[in-house]
């Protein structure tokens, strides 16, 4: 019998939506581009936030395999990075600054919602920091189904993160390797004070962030990441049936 993760695989075959660059304009009138690629058959659509001086190409490597699952992707560079404008990110002294991030991420959902993507269709993954604002935002939108976290950090920057992974109570994937003590040791205090049923903890097998789509040593952490998605894209198209 076919695994669920095989089913899906096989239902969406390998057929590339083709992507076109987007821009939209956070409240404070920061101008934001993205790469956008919609979703197939009901599937979400994830928005993804990079790390501290990366830029939305850091998602590429894994674009493809979500694909092949039917998502779309949002993928953006934040305010100071990459094509978007705002002050250079090498310029912030303070949490504020950081902070202000997350007015990119509604600035990305609501982008999304305008072209027809409910709320409720919109997945979050973040990178890093991207991990620990991807979570924030994920509570101040409650229809938001699920989100990742790749390396979350107890605080990067003066990004929190506790208090968001206790509140979180929908499907959440939280993730860091070994050898990146600091978010390795984060996500075990999470995983000590977890309150949420939904949410799972995979180990990556090297790396940072991103990284941990990279070589060998992270198939299997790449492979279980997928078939996790692969569940919330199942979800989605059964809610869309109900409807």
């Amino acid at each position: 019998m076919l695994s669920l993760f095989s089913s899906l695989l096989l239902a969406f075959p390998v057929c590339a939506q083709s992507s076109r660059v987007v821009e939209f304009a956070a409240k404070d009138g920061v101008r934001l581009q993205a790469d956008y690629r919609p979703a197939r058959k009901a599937a979400p659509v994830i928005v993804m936030l990079h790390g501290v001086g990366a830029s939305r190409r850091e998602w590429d490597p894994i674009v493809p395999d979500l694909q092949k699952l039917g998502f779309g992707v949002l993928q953006f560079d934040a305010r100071g990075h990459g094509a978007s404008g705002g002050a250079p990110y090498s310029s912030y002294r303070t949490a504020q600054d950081w902070l202000a991030l997350g007015q990119d991420l509604d600035a990305a959902i609501d982008f999304l919602k305008k072209n027809g993507v409910p709320e409720g269709r919109i997945g979050l993954m973040g990178a890093s920091i991207g991990a620990n604002l991807s979570l924030r935002a994920a509570l101040a939108h409650p229809k938001i189904p699920f989100a990742v976290l790749l390396s979350p950090g107890w605080d990067y920057r003066g990004v929190e993160s506790a208090e968001s992974f206790l509140r979180f109570q929908k499907p959440l994937l939280y993730a860091a390797s070994a050898d990146d003590p600091y978010s390795a040791e984060t996500c075990r205090r999470f995983s000590l004070s977890a309150k949420n049923r939904a949410a799972l903890f995979i180990q990556g097998g090297s790396g940072h962030g991103v990284q941990m789509f990279s070589g060998e040593v992270n198939r299997r952490f790449r492979k279980e990441l997928l078939r996790w998605l692969s569940g919330r894209a199942a979800s989605s198209r059964r809610s869309a049936k109900k409807t």
